[in-house]
């Protein structure tokens, strides 16, 4: 990426409910896989990133100035926005 550009990963948290593991497999032999992760792996991820506010969040919560934010069904998973810091 260049330096300046937004990345936004979104993630899985491994914390899940029962039978999200098995989910993720099945789903991972069909579409891009998914690759659960710890927060602490995802904030190791973006490290040297400038992370956006409000940070690493659990993804209906990522801005939460957005109307209806708190109506949106909760999803195991974070998310973040990070941008690639220029080099001097």
């Amino acid at each position: 990426m260049a330096n300046g550009e937004h990345a936004s990963p979104v993630f899985a948290d491994p914390h899940q409910p029962p039978g999200t593991f098995e989910a993720a497999r099945c789903y991972s032999e069909i579409v891009t896989p998914i690759h659960l992760r710890s927060r602490y792996e995802i904030a190791a991820m973006l490290s040297g990133w400038e992370v956006c506010a409000p940070g690493l969040v659990p993804i209906p919560d990522w801005h939460p100035d957005r109307a209806g934010a708190d109506q949106l069904p909760r999803w195991h998973g974070l998310a973040a926005v990070g941008v690639k810091p220029s080099q001097p």
